[in-house]
């Protein structure tokens, strides 16, 4: 018995190893990721989450990725946000996003698990969307038509290198 659970030990240290190599080789083109908790009651219209981040490379491509936490209770089929970006040289770019998070049948898109899910969705894929280096700062607005959203938990922001080569 006493040898089992070495053994037991020896091959869950062994997926731990290789499991966290594995995900360190995923995460090295991440250049930026942050995850902001909304107000636990409501995400007010007025509310603003401001993610700011460094650009060393201006020609790379990159993909741009919102993350999206909720509860399965979300009485919207879709979450429109607004996202300005101001970049170094005090440039502004205003995009209202559509994010579909859940299926005509009501299925929710993501991955759900007890009353909670999690969405991550491109709003940029393998585009030059950082035009200088420098200083940049994302803002994000809920841009529903209410003024206290219920049950959005979490917004975040993933900014990556893109590996895929040019055509």
């Amino acid at each position: 018995m006493n040898c089992f659970n070495c053994k037991k030990n020896f091959f869950t240290l062994l997926f731990s190893s290789i499991l966290l190599l594995f995900l360190y080789a995923c995460e090295s083109d991440t250049v930026f990721e942050k995850n902001l908790d909304v107000n636990t009651q409501h995400w007010n219209y007025k509310d603003t989450l401001a993610f700011e981040f460094n650009i060393s490379d201006s020609n790379a491509r990159y993909n741009l990725l919102l993350n999206i936490r909720h509860r399965d209770v979300f009485e919207w089929q879709n979450l429109y946000v607004k996202m300005v970006i101001i970049d170094a040289a005090n440039q502004t770019q205003i995009r209202e996003i559509n994010i579909p998070l859940c299926e005509n049948d009501g299925a929710w898109i993501g991955n759900c698990t007890g009353d909670l899910c999690f969405l991550r969705v491109f709003l940029a894929e393998h585009k030059k969307i950082f035009p200088i280096k420098g200083s940049y700062k994302i803002l994000i607005f809920q841009d529903m038509r209410t003024d206290d959203l219920k049950n959005v938990l979490a917004v975040g922001l993933r900014i990556e290198k893109s590996l895929r080569k040019k055509k």
